[in-house]
């Protein structure tokens, strides 16, 4: 009875032993779990820096009766600028966006050894003044200073006939500086990396920076000049309209390429005066960075 009682504890301990040499070995091979890190969700919020090569003009509209020389000289000019924006998802195709950019608008006609006839302007050397007849509006010059009217081959002291005035360089320039605020909704077309991108929307415009000069000197004496500056009439705020098809490549989920050539055209006549008409238009080719947050 004690050799049975010794016998059954023995196999009691053999049997625990298996045991426990099987829950040690299962868990010394058991893998190590690793905690599940989330990637963190992308905002419903983007930003863009952009540069933005251009070509700008004031979009002169001339008036019946302006001077031919300004249906001619209105040829747009190619700037280069600078923009950011800040978008929010509405949806994964549409976002609207606010942006801040600024565009300059420069001009210049320069004319040598001209006629008076053939130049917007009128000449009283009686009185010592010259009426200029501008893109921006009629400007009269009262202070000539040492200004000689007559050419050198003047035959009458009083410059009755055109032959008696000399001939003139004449040069007139303008340079505006507009801060747009565009406020637009962009449409995503595709599924892939690379995306068709539609956008339009409204443009308020500052004006920042206007200069206008014109300067009228004699042939004989180019150094001896008549200057006006800065006689230019107008308005601080312009309103106007964009329209642009692009595209957008997706560099990762974040961060995104953006080419956007667009249209940007005033609805608003810049000028307060009715000589001539100024609307602001401008051929944009965007090009930039889109980070998601």
């Amino acid at each position: 009875s004690t050799q049975s009682r010794s016998s059954a504890a023995s196999d009691v301990y053999k049997r625990q032993s298996l045991m426990d040499s099987i829950i040690n070995t299962t868990s010394s091979d058991a893998p190590v779990k690793t905690p599940i890190t989330e990637e963190k969700a992308l905002s419903k919020i983007t930003s863009t820096l952009f540069i933005l090569p251009n070509f700008s003009s004031l979009g002169f509209d001339a008036a019946s009766g302006t001077h031919e020389i300004y249906k001619t000289n209105n040829e747009p000019k190619l700037h280069l600028s600078f923009g950011a924006n800040v978008g929010y998802k509405i949806s994964d195709k549409l976002t609207l966006k606010l942006g801040l950019s600024y565009h300059q608008f420069k001009s210049e006609i320069a004319l040598n050894d001209m006629r008076p006839k053939e130049l917007p302007i009128q000449m009283d050397p009686v009185n010592g003044i010259i009426t200029i007849f501008s893109s921006l509006g009629t400007v009269v010059v009262n202070d000539i200073g040492n200004f000689d009217f007559a050419g050198d081959d003047e035959d009458d002291i009083f410059l009755d006939d055109e032959d008696d005035f000399a001939s003139l360089n004449y040069n007139e320039e303008h340079d505006f500086l507009l801060f747009d605020i565009p406020i637009t909704l962009g449409y995503e077309i595709g599924k892939g990396k690379l995306k068709l991108l539609l956008e339009g929307g409204l443009v308020t415009s500052i004006l920042t920076k206007a200069n206008s000069k014109i300067e009228i000197g004699n042939v004989h004496s180019p150094d001896d000049l008549v200057s006006v500056k800065d006689y230019h009439q107008t308005k601080k705020l312009v309103y106007g309209g964009t329209i642009g098809v692009g595209l957008k490549y997706n560099i990762s989920k974040r961060v995104s390429l953006v080419g956007l050539p667009s249209y940007n055209m005033s609805f608003v006549d810049m000028n307060k005066n009715s000589d001539s008409k100024l609307k602001p238009n401008s051929t944009n080719f965007s090009f930039g960075l889109q980070f998601q947050f």
